[in-house]
């Protein structure tokens, strides 16, 4: 005889959170840029700083973070909160 069992708790719990469609979030960047006239996969000619990397390790960003960042429109030179901490301590 084959057990059912009821869902549990914790899954409706997640059915019911609202998150943010990550595929959509990228799909409306990607088309903001073309309608901008921008082609985001192709490489701009003026790059004077290369590819987006990590500013305290140096080590270029791969995969869709290199992606993402890319439109940033900023220098290409990110940290993550707690290299932030690390770099603003060392300055003080």
């Amino acid at each position: 005889m084959k057990k059912t069992s009821k869902p549990s708790a914790k899954k409706a719990t997640k059915a019911t959170t609202n998150r943010p469609d990550v595929y959509q979030i990228v799909t409306d960047r990607i088309i903001s840029a073309l309608e901008g006239g921008i082609i985001p996969w192709r490489k701009p000619w003026n790059a004077v700083y290369g590819l987006p990397r990590n500013y305290a390790t140096g080590r270029v960003y791969s995969g869709i973070n290199l992606f993402l960042l890319h439109f940033s429109g900023a220098l290409p030179f990110f940290m993550t909160f707690k290299q932030a901490l690390v770099t603003w301590n060392m300055a003080l």
